[in-house]
């Protein structure tokens, strides 16, 4: 007989370990040798064994006073005596340490710490902006589901995590960075002030565009012609053949270079965006999809403050980015209407 969870050749049904000997049955292997086993076959086929495990299902008889066990499909006294039925628990145990799928886990720990170290070594104002809002709206939505789900531990667990990879990459940061350095995260912080030229500049170009919007609200100077018009704009402030070239907002830019009308239209494809991951959010019941839509939400979230203190639309690569975010939520919106349809 080939046994048809150990895969082991037996003269006869009875010397079988499976059968009614849970001592003997110790002795050929216990639970984590099955879940070693069965996981070279394949986590999703153990995973149907450990649901019937837990459904309780019905055991059919062979008119010998025999059961087949409906968990390992051998020949049992009474399904008590099944191994798998009796190590339930620790076969739960073993896929729950499987899923872990913890080198994984390691591995994007590590890169997010790189990311983080990055960005500050970047010491982009916008960058350090769009990480804090990041922070901040995923620890509101953690907060929010363990209010919801009275499952405190879980939002511990994931601000605990947020934390250490946070302080562990700002500390390597700070040490490889001197004191009187601008590009410290303190100095990048303080700086934002009505002194800051970079501050001053910026203010400069969008009160100009606007300025020169009110004044020619149906006259726009054309696509990609701001460069040009904004000579003549900041003519007084100009040194050394440095032009302001850009708003360094890409919708007042869109403003002054298209009209009310295209800067409604441009506008419209974010809202729009905005609107539907708000809507599936509220939707859905699953907080997996839920960290989807939020994550999706807070990509989109990061280019709009892009958009809103730098120059991203002359920028290929962002522009890529931003293509591959609406792709990714049209996707995922479309997706899941389907699933809600059946």
């Amino acid at each position: 007989m080939v046994c048809s969870l150990c895969n082991s050749e037996y003269g006869n049904k009875q010397s079988c370990p499976l059968n009614d000997n849970f001592n003997e049955w110790q002795k050929h292997g216990n639970a984590c040798m099955i879940i070693q086993y069965k996981a070279q076959q394949g986590i999703k086929k153990y995973e149907k064994i450990l649901q019937k495990i837990k459904n309780n299902s019905k055991n059919n008889s062979d008119g010998y006073n025999n059961i087949h066990c409906s968990y390992c499909g051998s020949v049992c006294v009474n399904s008590q005596s099944c191994p798998l039925n009796k190590n339930a628990k620790n076969i739960d145990y073993g896929l729950h340490f499987c899923n872990k799928k913890i080198p994984i886990k390691i591995l994007l720990t590590a890169i997010l710490i790189i990311a983080f170290i990055n960005l500050f070594f970047l010491s982009s104002r916008a960058a350090l902006l769009s990480l804090s809002l990041f922070i901040v709206f995923y620890s509101i939505h953690t907060l929010i589901y363990s209010v919801k789900e009275k499952n405190y531990r879980t939002f511990l667990n994931k601000a605990l995590y947020i934390v250490l990879i946070t302080v562990s990459s700002y500390t390597y940061f700070q040490s490889k960075v001197a004191d009187n350095d601008r590009a410290r995260i303190e100095s990048r912080v303080t700086s934002v002030s009505a002194s800051d030229q970079s501050v001053t500049e910026r203010l400069r170009f969008y009160k100009q565009s606007f300025n020169y919007f009110l004044e020619n609200p149906f006259n726009p100077v054309g696509l990609g012609n701001w460069k040009l018009y904004s000579i003549n704009q900041d003519k007084e402030n100009i040194i050394a053949y440095i032009v302001p070239y850009v708003v360094h907002n890409d919708f007042l830019e869109i403003l002054v270079e298209t009209s009310f009308l295209g800067f409604l239209i441009y506008l419209s494809i974010f809202l729009y965006l905005i609107y539907i991951l708000g809507e599936f959010y509220l939707k859905e019941s699953k907080i997996e999809s839920k960290n989807e839509f939020l994550f999706l939400f807070l990509s989109l979230m990061i280019y709009l403050v892009d958009a809103n203190l730098n120059f991203p639309l002359y920028r290929p690569i962002m522009q890529i980015n931003l293509l591959v975010i609406i792709t990714l939520i049209l996707t995922y919106i479309y997706s899941h209407k389907i699933s809600y349809e059946k």
